[in-house]
């Protein structure tokens, strides 16, 4: 699954939304990295629908606008699901490569958590990892941060 159309079944998890409401939740959701535009949402839900991932729940006329609300499908919800446990998965590994690359060769094996010359970001971002791996989400905002501390690491510390 490509990342734009995990983000916006993302979106849909929660609750239906309509176009706008989507791009403004994309956007959120991606910490501003994700902006879509009109068509390619357009396009990207119709995809969806054709998968039987997404479908319409309801249409209303605003402020003489027309507005569709979609929804995930079962089919949808699971593979939401199965992309979570994916990317859980990925994120788990770039995690115990990171600590590898951070520990001399000898001390591969040594219990999980920072070494004690790591850069203070890098402990703080692992130890948050740590305390989060297993949930399926982490707070937007906190999300955010740890994605801005992430790209900190690897453009700031040259060590890493």
């Amino acid at each position: 699954m490509c990342r734009n159309l995990g983000i916006l079944l993302t979106a849909l998890a929660d609750a239906p939304r309509h176009g706008y409401a989507l791009i403004k939740e994309v956007e959120d959701i991606s910490c501003g990295r994700v902006r879509l535009r009109t068509g390619t949402l357009y396009a990207a839900l119709s995809r969806l629908q054709q998968q039987g991932w997404v479908h319409i729940v309801g249409e209303e006329v605003v402020e003489g606008r027309h507005r569709r609300y979609y929804a995930l499908t079962d089919v949808g919800t699971d593979a939401l699901a199965e992309e979570t446990v994916r990317l859980r998965a990925t994120l788990q590994e770039a995690s115990r490569r990171l600590r590898l690359r951070l520990r001399p060769s000898t001390e591969a094996s040594a219990p999980q958590g920072p070494p004690n010359d790591a850069p203070p970001q890098v402990v703080w971002v692992l130890q948050r990892w740590d305390r989060h791996a297993d949930e399926i989400s982490l707070h937007s905002d906190e999300a955010c941060g740890l994605a801005e501390l992430a790209r900190h690491v690897r453009t700031g510390v040259h060590a890493v």
